[in-house]
């Protein structure tokens, strides 16, 4: 009987859709500490960025030119309300007109900009954006900001 609870409520569990997530009202982490040394074959040269957030560029060594890269920044989030919850925050871009895709359920804003393709969010306290330069404006940099965007959620305090 109890067995047969556990499993009933674990399935249940498991067959539920994931509920809009919720960030939790607390102060931004260690920036610095956000950034990975390397992700997917690019290495991270790090430099402080102006105004108190950070930003590191992260280029495969002896690659091309025209190969893509990264830049990734995180700062304090200005607009904290904003970034509290998943669905209020994929609203707000919409209905900007931004397209949105998600990574890991959490709602982020793609621009196509001559610099590069941009992937921005907030997220908690924490403003967190990726500019993948020489980018494909498709499945290709979208890959590389996910994978970037993956290494960095987990210490941005958030949650369900």
């Amino acid at each position: 009987m109890r067995s047969g609870l556990l499993s009933f409520v674990c399935a249940l569990l498991l067959s539920a859709p994931a509920g809009a997530q919720v960030c939790k009202q607390t102060p931004p982490p260690s920036l610095p500490s956000l950034f990975p040394e390397s992700l997917e074959g690019l290495a991270r040269a790090f430099t402080l960025a102006p105004g108190g957030g950070c930003m590191a560029f992260y280029k495969k060594a002896g690659a091309e030119a025209t190969a893509m890269w990264a830049a990734l920044s995180v700062d304090a989030n200005p607009s904290l309300p904003l970034g509290e919850s998943a669905e209020t925050l994929a609203s707000s871009y919409r209905s900007g007109g931004k397209k949105v895709v998600l990574v890991d359920e959490w709602p982020v804003a793609v621009n196509y900009l001559p610099k590069g393709d941009e992937f921005i969010t907030l997220r908690g306290s924490v403003r967190i954006t990726v500019l993948v330069k020489n980018g494909d404006q498709g499945a290709g940099s979208e890959a590389l900001a996910a994978a970037f965007l993956r290494a960095v959620f987990p210490g941005v305090p958030c949650g369900t």
